[in-house]
C-alpha cells in the first residue's frame, strides 16, 4: 500500500513535470485543433494524398516522404523535430539535419554488413536517436523492429528471435535485457551513448557515424559542418 507521503511526493513530481513541459514548449507553435467541427466538415483525404509524392509516382518511400522531399526545397531549414526532456536536453532538428543524420546512420549500417531486407532491432527511449535510427534503417531498405523501452528480457527475446534480427540499436542501460546467448542471428549491438570498453560485437553509435568511408560529412549550403552544428542545441 502506498503511504500518503509517497502519494503526495509523486503528485508533486507530476505537477512539476507538467509545469516544466509548458515552460519549455515552443511558444510559436500551437498543435491543437482549434475547431474540430469545421475541420471535420472540410477535411478531404484525397486532398491530403496529393501532398505526398507517392500519389504521383505510385511508390511509397517513407524516408523520402518524411524527410528528403522537404530537405530538397525551401523547407530544408525548417524545424522538423523539437526534443525536450526533464533533464533539460533541448534540441531542434531541421529537415536538412535529419537527412544528414539518417544518411550517416544508413552508411554505418551498410558498413556493418546490413543489407536490404535485414531486420534491425530498435530498443531505445524516445530520444532523437530513435527517429534517426528508424529512418536510417528504412533508408537502406532494411526493416526496423521497434522494441518498447519498458519491455523486459522475454519480450525483447521473443521479438528479436521471431524477426531474426541481425543487429540491434540500444543503450548501455537497456542492453542487459537483450539475451545474446539465446539470439544466434543477432551479430551486432550498436550502442547509443556508449562509454568505456566495448565488447567485440558492440559498436558506438556516435563513433561509427564519424568513421571515414562509412559516413559522408554533413553538408549544408555547400559547407561541411562539424557534428555539433547538426541539431541545434539550446538551454531554454
Amino acid at each position: 500500500m502506498t503511504s500518503p507521503s509517497a502519494g503526495s511526493s509523486a503528485h508533486a513530481q507530476t505537477q512539476e513535470a507538467i509545469a516544466l513541459e509548458w515552460e519549455r514548449k515552443p511558444k510559436t507553435i500551437d498543435a491543437n485543433l482549434t475547431d474540430y467541427e469545421a475541420a471535420a466538415k472540410t477535411f478531404d483525404w484525397k486532398a491530403v494524398e496529393r501532398e505526398f509524392d507517392w500519389s504521383k509516382t505510385g511508390k511509397v518511400n517513407v524516408v523520402h516522404e518524411a524527410v528528403d522531399r522537404h530537405a530538397a526545397t525551401v523547407r530544408k531549414n525548417q524545424v522538423a523535430l523539437y526534443y525536450t526532456d526533464f533533464d533539460r536536453r533541448d534540441e531542434t532538428y531541421t529537415f536538412q539535419d535529419l537527412k544528414i543524420l539518417t544518411s550517416r546512420f544508413a552508411h554505418v549500417l551498410s558498413g556493418l554488413g546490413v543489407r536490404r531486407g535485414d531486420r534491425v532491432g530498435v530498443f531505445l527511449p524516445r530520444t532523437p536517436e530513435l527517429y534517426v535510427v528508424i529512418l536510417g534503417i528504412n533508408r537502406i531498405g532494411a526493416i526496423p523492429v521497434p522494441l518498447f523501452e519498458a519491455f523486459m528480457e522475454q519480450a525483447v527475446q521473443d521479438r528479436l528471435s521471431d524477426s531474426e534480427a541481425a543487429a540491434c540499436v540500444t543503450t548501455h542501460a537497456l542492453k542487459s535485457r537483450i539475451p545474446l546467448a539465446k539470439l544466434p542471428a543477432l551479430k551486432r549491438l550498436i550502442l547509443v551513448g556508449a562509454s568505456g570498453t566495448l565488447a567485440a560485437n558492440e559498436v558506438s553509435y556516435e563513433q561509427a557515424r564519424q568513421v571515414e568511408g562509412r559516413a559522408p560529412p554533413a553538408v549544408r549550403d555547400g559547407r561541411a559542418l562539424p557534428d555539433e552544428q547538426v541539431g541545434a542545441r539550446s538551454a531554454r
